[in-house]
């Protein structure tokens, strides 16, 4: 069997090589591809794979700190203590893996630039990066139609999203997310992260190009179709709700408040699953239709290390609660940080103050 990467190292046009899906968006677009207008391996600066694998490596890093200390204060969070908070810890712990694994192998195998992408360790960690890739997306879907509920439908939702319930909705988007690339455990129908690359590839064979297009690009777009629809419904919902309301109840604060409250929960979940509908039309209608590697590098790295420490961000600037919680320990750990420079400064002065008095010098103040 002839692999991808035998390919790309043979001197062929890159349109010869790519798959089904990639040659469909290429007729859409009207975009002709070839060896002219694409960069090979052998033509890229010396200093390119450590300049590419340190960007991506920022980037996971400061995404899995944000994305492990959002997941983790989640736990502490009162208002979290719900079936939002369940499923939020489950996207996080999806991410925080997904993250992990970019810091410890992606981006250090980028640095180094050996060809290790079809090795057994290399295609099993792919896999379980895809699982967990999965895992958090699904969790996403049963997110955004639990605000749908708690928006439009505010009396079912605690009858729907039980913490049993939840806990089997969250059981569920696991296992469909591993149902999902189960087949691309066995050979000859593997998934891999091309090194040299920096995005993903199938198996450049039958089976390759099937699930490249059924279950990698059908499903993208599943994804789009699913998360969108909800987030559309619910703003039409809000918007019929606003409309059908008498003009006397709008002017009461807690019509006002309650309405504020309402369209800032819709904006919350609109970033959060309109992040996420961005990097799946990104990474399934850009890469498929540029074969650059700096492309394939901006949608096969940086948008996924993007959506997946997104949500964590938008949870965290939304919830008051949970800014709190993370600030506070901080607080603990770091008493002499600016947050205590004003009480340390008026301490410093006056001390000199008492000194001066004792020694009968003279004081001066400034004026702020």
């Amino acid at each position: 069997m002839t692999s991808t990467m035998d390919i790309l190292s043979t001197n062929i046009t890159i349109s010869e090589r790519l798959t089904f899906a990639e040659q469909f968006f290429m007729w859409l677009f009207k975009q002709k591809i070839n060896a002219d207008n694409a960069m090979g391996i052998d033509d890229r600066h010396p200093y390119e794979k450590h300049i590419i694998g340190t960007i991506t490596m920022f980037l996971a890093i400061i995404n899995f700190i944000i994305t492990l200390s959002v997941t983790l204060a989640l736990f502490y969070v009162k208002s979290m203590k719900n079936s939002f908070g369940y499923l939020n810890i489950s996207h996080g712990v999806g991410d925080s893996i997904v993250l992990l694994i970019f810091i410890l192998w992606y981006a250090p195998m980028i640095i180094i630039g050996r060809q290790v992408d079809q090795t057994l360790v290399a295609l099993k960690i792919a896999h379980f990066t895809a699982v967990c890739m999965c895992g958090a997306n699904h969790s996403a879907i049963f997110i955004a139609f639990g605000r749908y509920n708690a928006l439009v439908h505010p009396l079912k939702y605690s009858t729907v999203f039980t913490r049993s319930r939840t806990m089997t909705f969250i059981a569920l988007a696991w296992l469909t997310a591993f149902g999902h690339h189960c087949v691309s455990f066995f050979p000859p129908c593997f998934y891999y992260f091309d090194f040299r690359h920096y995005t993903w590839f199938h198996a450049d064979n039958l089976c390759g190009e099937f699930l490249s297009w059924f279950v990698d690009l059908c499903y993208g777009f599943v994804m789009v179709i699913l998360i969108g629809g909800i987030d559309i419904a619910t703003f039409y919902q809000l918007h019929k709700a606003k409309q059908s309301q008498d003009p006397l109840m709008r002017k009461t604060v807690t019509s006002h408040k309650r309405f504020r409250h309402e369209w800032r929960f819709f904006v919350q979940a609109f970033l959060s699953s309109g992040i996420i509908m961005l990097i799946f039309l990104a990474f399934h209608l850009v890469k498929k239709s540029m074969a650059l590697r700096f492309v394939h590098f901006l949608t096969g790295c940086v948008c996924v290390i993007l959506v997946h420490g997104s949500n964590a961000l938008v949870l965290l600037l939304f919830n008051k609660e949970l800014r709190s919680t993370l600030i506070t320990p901080i607080k603990r750990f770091l008493p002499f940080s600016f947050i205590y420079a004003k009480d340390a400064s008026d301490l410093l002065r006056s001390k000199s103050s008492r000194i001066a008095e004792r020694h009968h010098l003279p004081t001066y103040t400034t004026d702020t």
